[in-house]
């Protein structure tokens, strides 16, 4: 595998984990204007679409364009979701930082290490 190779791939997890991210904010932003209870629950769903429709082109892209193996693509994939959680996990936290409620910060409490 030359050092192109190796970018190609390292782009695409990258790109996707962004996504994944993007996608999940901003889905909850479109269902957290939703009136109703069923549109809420169908942003969920679109969402959950949305990504299953960028994970299925990923390993598309893994498999059939830079010609990796099933287990390197499954890597790939999955460090791509990672990624994407990550970007999550760091935005709610950041978001209950800036709240105004003080009352108890349950969201930053997965951060520490151990059973608290």
């Amino acid at each position: 595998m030359d050092s192109s190779d190796r970018k190609r791939w390292l782009r695409a997890v990258v790109l996707l984990g962004v996504l994944y991210c993007v996608i999940g904010l901003a889905f909850s932003a479109f269902a957290r204007w939703a009136a109703f209870n069923s549109m809420r629950e169908n942003w969920n769903r679109l969402a959950f679409v949305a990504c299953s429709i960028a994970f299925a082109i990923h390993i598309a892209y893994e498999h059939f364009r830079l010609r990796n193996s099933p287990r390197i693509t499954a890597w790939h994939a999955s460090l791509a979701v990672a990624v994407g959680a990550l970007g999550l996990a760091l935005s709610a936290n950041i978001h209950d930082l800036w709240s105004p409620t003080v009352i108890d910060r349950e969201c930053s409490s997965p951060w520490l290490p151990g059973p608290f």
